[in-house]
C-alpha cells in the first residue's frame, strides 16, 4: 500500500469515527447520501460511510426511528394480524424477499416461524442484539419496517408492513415495547459469533462440482434460469435467518454486478460474486437442483418443481452452458 492509500484509509477511517460518535452528524451524511443516490439501500449506505448500518438507523431516533426491546417472540407474535408483510433474509450474495400474506407465527425453543402456503420463514429468536422500528420516506417511497441487527451492528432480518390496516395494527403493538430512553448513539455489543446455524432442514448435496469463478458463472445463469420453470423451490439462508418460497419467478435480470429474479410472492437480489462452491441438490440418486454457497456457509438453493427428469435437465443444461 503506498503511502497516499494508507492517507486516504487513515482519513476514511478517522471520518467514520466521528460520525459513530456524533448521531446527528451521521444522520446528515446518511441523508445527503440518498439525495444524491435515490434507491441507494441501508447496507450500500453504511458501507460508503464505513459504519454499521444499526447506527444508521439508530441516528434517526427522533426522526422516524424508535429502539425496540430486543425480544424477537415478544416482537413478532403480532404477525398473524398485520396482513401483507414483507420478509427480508439475507447472507453475503444478497437478499431473499417474501410477500407474505396473512402469515402464521409458531414458536419452538429458539425458533420463530413465519408461514404461508408459499413461505417459509426461519429465524434464531436468540440473534438479534438491537431493534428499530422505522418509519421512512426516501426514494422507495413510505416504508414501515422492523429491523433487527447482530453485536457488530450488520442487519440480520426485516420485516416491512405492506398493508395500512396492518400498520394501524402493529405500529402501536411495537411502539409498546420501545425502549424508555431512546439514545440516537450506537454501541457494539459483547462480540459474538456469526456462524451460521442452519434453521432449515438440511439438503441432501453431492460435492463441489464448480468453485472459484466457474461457480460465480454458473451461480448467475442459474439465477436467470429460474424463468425457464413454470415453479421454483428457493431456499436462502443467512445468520440468524432464513427463507424458503415455492413458486413461480418469471422475470429476470442482468443488471451487472447483480441478478435478480423476482415475482408476486418473492424476489431475489444477489450479487454471486460471493459465490465460493457449488454443489448439486440430490434426490434418488438423481441431481434435481443447485445449491450455491459462500465462504461463511450461507447459501442459496434452487430446485426446479416437476418431476426428477426435468429437474436434471434443468441443472445439466447449466452446467453444460459452463462448460462451452
Amino acid at each position: 500500500m503506498t503511502q497516499d492509500n494508507t492517507a486516504i484509509r487513515q482519513a476514511n477511517l478517522s471520518e467514520s469515527t466521528r460520525l459513530l460518535q456524533d448521531p446527528v452528524a451521521l444522520r446528515h451524511a446518511w441523508l445527503d447520501l440518498r439525495e444524491r443516490h435515490h434507491h441507494l439501500h441501508g447496507p450500500e449506505a453504511a458501507a460508503l460511510l464505513g459504519v454499521p448500518e444499526a447506527a444508521l438507523i439508530a441516528s434517526k431516533i427522533g426522526d422516524g426511528a424508535h429502539q425496540l426491546e430486543a425480544d424477537l417472540p415478544a416482537l413478532l407474535s403480532g404477525c398473524p394480524g398485520w396482513g401483507k408483510l414483507l420478509f427480508a433474509a439475507r447472507n453475503p450474495m444478497g437478499v431473499a424477499l417474501g410477500i407474505m400474506d396473512d402469515c402464521s407465527y409458531q414458536i419452538s425453543k429458539a425458533r420463530i416461524t413465519l408461514r404461508t402456503a408459499q413461505h417459509e420463514a426461519q429465524i434464531d429468536a436468540d440473534a438479534a442484539h438491537s431493534c428499530y422500528l422505522l418509519e421512512d420516506h426516501d426514494g422507495h417511497g413510505h416504508t414501515c419496517s422492523l429491523n433487527w441487527f447482530d453485536a457488530a451492528g450488520d442487519v440480520i432480518g426485516r420485516l416491512f408492513l405492506m398493508a395500512k390496516s396492518g400498520r394501524e395494527v402493529a405500529m402501536p403493538f411495537l411502539l409498546s415495547r420501545a425502549r424508555p430512553v431512546n439514545d440516537p448513539g450506537w454501541n457494539a455489543g459483547p462480540a459474538a459469533t456469526d456462524t451460521l446455524v442452519p434453521l432449515l432442514p438440511t439438503l441432501a448435496t453431492t460435492e463441489p462440482i464448480a468453485a472459484g469463478s466457474a461457480a460465480v458463472a454458473i451461480a448467475e445463469q442459474a439465477i436467470l434460469s429460474c424463468s425457464a420453470v413454470a415453479s421454483m423451490q428457493v431456499r436462502l439462508e443467512g445468520v440468524g435467518a432464513s427463507l424458503a418460497y415455492r413458486g413461480p419467478l418469471a422475470k429476470t435480470m442482468n443488471t451487472p454486478p447483480a441478478v435478480h429474479a423476482v415475482d408476486a410472492g418473492c424476489k431475489l437480489h444477489l450479487r454471486m460474486q460471493k459465490a465460493v462452491e457449488l454443489r448439486a441438490v440430490n434426490e434418488a440418486g438423481k441431481r434435481v437442483g443447485l445449491q450455491i454457497r459462500e465462504a461463511g456457509g450461507g447459501s442459496i438453493s434452487l430446485v426446479p418443481e416437476g418431476d426428477s427428469t426435468e429437474q436434471h435437465q434443468w441443472i445439466n443444461s447449466l452446467l453444460a452452458k459452463a462448460r462451452t
